[in-house]
């Protein structure tokens, strides 16, 4: 998971909005939003091509938005507001029972402490080797143990992770010296977090990179 930073808010939606604040008898809420696909291209865009919480691949057709205050929970006008919105990917729905279910299919309504948009949240969160992601905060852990599921075997994301890393390894161990690994390091790490589309998994490499540079 890595932080996200929120754009303005797509043109799309306003004059959505402002269409269904217009019309007689109709609710103002995100099921009345009929023309969806270009917010999600905005928030594709946004999170550079990845899941809000699993760093999978996503783009517009493959994606659905989720709320960070889930709609059940919302205040009106909550579930249209573009800072409570999030592009996350199919949450391996179909995929055998409950148990193989991530992201927000397997969160539904439940309330969550690891935000995106809040990076203060993400600070403690940490990958192992084995492609495992944890936290240092037990109510974050929760979160990404539980209520999201990512660390699903069902789904293939901690093995996806390791790959993952061992492909970052190896490419940096290219580098012929110890100076030349940190630097390689260094411009690894601004590429991941200067691109418009980023790897899959960015929050991993990003962890390891960082660790990496830190030990010099």
């Amino acid at each position: 998971m890595i932080p996200i930073n929120k754009r303005e808010k797509p043109k799309v939606l306003t004059d959505a909005l402002h269409e269904l604040r217009s019309t007689p008898s109709v609710e103002v809420c995100w099921g009345e939003v009929r023309n969806q696909r270009p917010i999600r291209e905005a928030l594709c865009r946004e999170q550079g091509g990845l899941c809000a919480y699993c760093m999978r691949r996503i783009d517009p057709d493959s994606s659905h938005v989720e709320h960070i205050i889930p709609q059940s929970a919302c205040e009106p006008g909550q579930d249209v507001a573009y800072d409570n919105m999030l592009a996350v990917c199919d949450g391996n729905e179909g995929a055998g029972d409950g148990s193989a279910l991530i992201c927000d299919r397997a969160r539904r309504d439940r309330a969550l402490v690891v935000n995106p948009l809040k990076p203060e949240t993400l600070r403690g969160i940490k990958y192992y080797g084995n492609g495992k992601i944890d936290s240092d905060d037990e109510a974050v852990r929760k979160d990404l143990n539980e209520t999201l599921n990512l660390n699903c075997e069902a789904a293939y994301l901690s093995q996806n992770r390791k790959a993952a890393i061992e492909a970052l390894n190896e490419r940096m161990k290219s580098s012929a010296s110890r100076r030349s690994i940190v630097s390689a390091c260094k411009k690894r790490r601004d590429g991941i977090e200067e691109s418009e589309l980023k790897p899959e998994y960015a929050g991993a490499l990003l962890y390891f990179l960082d660790r990496r540079i830190r030990r010099g």
